[in-house]
């Protein structure tokens, strides 16, 4: 069982080494952010694989807070804003 959850996991940060934003969201990040709004994401991602994809897009600089699964229930839960 060890070695099993151990490759599911090793399988899961592989195919999340590939990142595609939706089209046009780093043009509007970049607008919300030159307009002086703060950014959140509230996400069913853990909090390493959200630290992974904001790195991975460049657009870490440009959130100010999250809230991941690994840090609070997951949505729809009202805890996760």
């Amino acid at each position: 069982q060890e070695e099993l959850c151990a490759e599911a996991q090793k399988m899961l940060l592989e195919a999340s080494s590939t990142l595609a934003l939706v089209p046009g969201v780093e043009k509007l990040i970049h607008w919300l952010h030159g307009s002086g709004l703060q950014i959140g994401i509230a996400t069913n991602k853990s909090a390493q694989g959200l630290a992974r994809a904001l790195q991975a897009s460049g657009l870490e600089p440009y959130i100010h807070i999250t809230r991941s699964a690994t840090e609070a229930p997951a949505k729809p839960c009202p805890q996760m804003l």
